[in-house]
């Protein structure tokens, strides 16, 4: 805590440690935080395997000098002798000379490998870094949970593709940098074959371009080590200008798409409806064209204005009369579209499937792939869910497509360097992802 205060930081709280305390006749946090070996001592740092933040608390080792360690690291596939690492800039023999009692090339193979990044991990501050490290959440072995079988995108011997929507609940870039949310964010995709993602609540365009950036050149372990299948080139496609307001900030919308003989993304862009009324979405639907197989698809992606966590008529009037323009949005996509027209309305309705507000698209022949008694929220205090908000909508034509399945996927969306109020271990949203599968043959 006392690394927050202004004026004292990192580095300051480095050179304070070994002369204050908690309180008095308690041990320093340095030593009781510090792992001891068989005869008392300290256990030596292995400078083969340490990530950054644990070679940061060594002293007289900043951040900049810790990122070089691990680069020199990378680039010779391992030190051989301490003395290598003598020459690096901001160490030197005498910086060395003093943590040798500290170091070692490797760890005994008892110990467990930490699965968190041993690079940079985005935009942490030096006093969060210093914080975050004597919270000791870099020292927990962590890997991704198990998942089902691997999917290889066919169904009954016909190939299928998976389209999904996430709301990612204020992604900006300062967001996408965390190693955890990057993790998450790929490895969620990667793992549930997601061949399309329609994103909401995306209030950077660049933050989707970081994303895609790591599924095309993996640095995290857990992406890299991802042996699923083939992993595609990814792409990302986001609105010129905003399609609304988020909270507090502007909202663009937002699809990644991985390409495949079965799949192509033709273009996106928001879509209104016309005339002197006024906005009939608070948040514009941002519409991607698709080729799936031999057929063309219109994919919508919605943001609906979110009720008041009051749930006042007010706010939930607003909600419903931006779900009575879906059959005009749906006209609308017809319209382009042409007489065989295939539309999905996919995101964040803010309202259950079962709601009256959407018995107008219901009566246009659309059906919600998934049912009202299932959840897409998550937290840590109700892991389960409690409100089916998220939703795929499909058009007749489009139901023709659908293979019936469909899916809320909740499995491996925390992670411990997603902050949780004044914790860690947070999820990446409080909205699951959610899919549907569409066979992509022309049949």
């Amino acid at each position: 805590d006392l690394a927050l205060v202004p004026g004292i930081g990192g580095d300051k709280l480095r050179l304070l440690r070994p002369e204050v305390c908690v309180r008095a006749g308690s041990p320093s946090p340095q030593s009781a935080a510090s792992p001891t070996s068989a005869n008392g001592g300290a256990k030596p740092l292995a400078l083969n395997s340490a990530n950054l933040f644990q070679l940061m608390r060594l002293p007289g080792v900043s951040q900049s000098t810790a990122e070089s360690i691990i680069g020199e690291r990378q680039r010779r596939g391992g030190f051989r002798s301490l003395d290598e690492v003598a020459a690096l800039h901001g160490v030197g023999w005498g910086l060395l000379a003093g943590l040798r009692g500290r170091l070692c090339l490797d760890a005994p193979e008892e110990e467990p490998a930490s699965d968190l990044p041993a690079g940079g991990i985005g935009r942490f501050s030096e006093s969060q870094l210093c914080l975050l490290a004597e919270c000791r959440i870099f020292d927990r072995p962590y890997a991704r949970p198990p998942t089902c079988a691997a999917f290889d995108s066919l169904l009954a011997g016909r190939p299928t593709v998976r389209i999904a929507a996430w709301n990612l609940n204020r992604l900006n870039l300062e967001k996408a940098s965390n190693p955890g949310v990057m993790e998450v964010i790929c490895c969620t995709l990667l793992e549930n074959a997601i061949s399309v993602l329609a994103v909401q609540e995306l209030t950077e365009p660049a933050a989707l371009q970081r994303i895609c950036d790591e599924l095309n050149q993996p640095s995290l372990p857990a992406v890299l080590r991802w042996r699923g299948g083939d992993r595609g080139h990814w792409t990302a496609c986001v609105s010129e200008a905003p399609v609304g307001r988020a909270f507090q900030a502007a909202e663009f919308g937002g699809f990644l798409w991985r390409a495949g003989p079965q799949l192509r993304f033709r273009q996106a862009a928001p879509l209104e409806k016309p005339g002197a009324g006024g906005r009939a979405f608070t948040r514009s639907p941002f519409v991607a064209q698709l080729s799936i197989g031999g057929c063309r698809l219109l994919a919508a992606s919605l943001h609906l204005k979110a009720t008041t966590l009051g749930g006042d008529s007010a706010g939930t009037s607003r909600t419903e009369s931006e779900a009575d323009f879906l059959p005009d949005l749906a006209d609308a996509l017809a319209s382009v579209a042409g007489p065989d027209a295939r539309c999905l309305l996919l995101g964040d309705f803010n309202l259950a499937p079962d709601h009256a507000a959407f018995e107008p698209l219901r009566l246009m022949g659309y059906s919600g792939l998934l049912a009202a008694d299932e959840p897409t929220n998550i937290s840590r205090e109700c892991p389960a869910g409690s409100r089916s908000y998220d939703n795929l909508w499909a058009s007749p034509l489009c139901k023709r497509l659908f293979t019936g399945q469909a899916a809320v996927v909740r499995n491996g969306l925390f992670h411990p360097l997603i902050p949780a109020n004044w914790s860690f271990g947070g999820p990446v949203s409080d909205h699951c992802p959610v899919y549907a599968e569409f066979y992509s043959d022309a049949e």
